[in-house]
């Protein structure tokens, strides 16, 4: 899942709560997994170890189209990179078009291109809330 939908297709099947963000193209959030790592090997160890976990973890990004679909998935990455740093390395910008935008959480802190919208949502556990 590397080609993320254009805006028209997804504006096409937006559900009547996300109406207001017909320009949205895609939704960003990263998940991180625990792995198992065999102790032979202390290189990759150590690449993996997330000191935010205290485990050997794999980070991901996905994006998610306003229709609740899952539009992308970025490649693994070893250990507790930054959001941002997976978000620009991974490519997902490079697809973006002229007045698209894109909703991510607090922890991202990302520059999108000039021509880009990115909204930061507030954190889950704040007193403002998004709700359909």
């Amino acid at each position: 899942m590397r080609s993320i939908p254009k805006r028209s297709k997804n504006k096409s099947c937006l559900p009547n709560c996300a109406s207001r963000f017909t320009n949205c193209r895609i939704i960003l959030d990263c998940i991180e997994i625990f792995a198992a790592v065999p102790w032979q090997s202390m290189k990759n160890h150590r690449l993996t170890y997330s000191s935010y976990k205290h485990r050997n973890t794999l980070k991901r990004l996905v994006g998610v189209a306003p229709n609740g679909v899952i539009t992308y998935a970025s490649d693994l990455y070893p250990g507790s990179p930054s959001d941002k740093s997976i978000v620009a390395s991974c490519g997902i910008l490079q697809q973006m078009e002229v007045g698209n935008l894109i909703l991510a959480n607090k922890g991202f802190l990302i520059c999108a291109p000039f021509f880009v919208n990115a909204a930061i949502y507030p954190r889950a556990n704040s007193q403002y809330r998004m709700y359909c």
